[in-house]
């Protein structure tokens, strides 16, 4: 356990040196990393998305639409400000919960 702590500690610091001299080489590897996360991501959702429409389920297809327009919302609700989501009728916490509650629900189907 302590040599693979050592070892962990060392890579670490092994990078982090590295990357201390050429901040523009840490920058460039954290700039690939998250483009790649995000293009894997989208890749995944647009691969679930073609299932489940190509799959001819209606009711699989009404529970994707319903989940999207939640999301939706939450996207909406997070781009507002406290004040304007308290005018609107916003409740974060509860689009979140009822997401999560959802997506519970209906994922062992999707």
């Amino acid at each position: 356990m302590i040599n693979k702590l050592r070892d962990n500690f060392d890579l670490f610091h092994s990078f982090s040196f590295c990357c201390s001299v050429n901040k523009s080489l840490m920058f460039e590897a954290t700039l690939k990393y998250n483009i790649n996360i995000k293009e894997a991501i989208l890749s995944s959702i647009s691969h679930t998305r073609n299932r489940i429409l190509q799959s001819g389920d209606s009711a699989q297809i009404s529970k994707f639409y319903s989940l999207s327009g939640l999301k939706k919302k939450i996207s909406m609700a997070n781009e507002m400000s406290i004040d304007e989501r308290n005018k609107k009728g916003f409740n974060l916490q509860s689009l979140e919960e009822g997401r999560q509650t959802y997506w519970k629900r209906s994922c062992v189907q999707f």
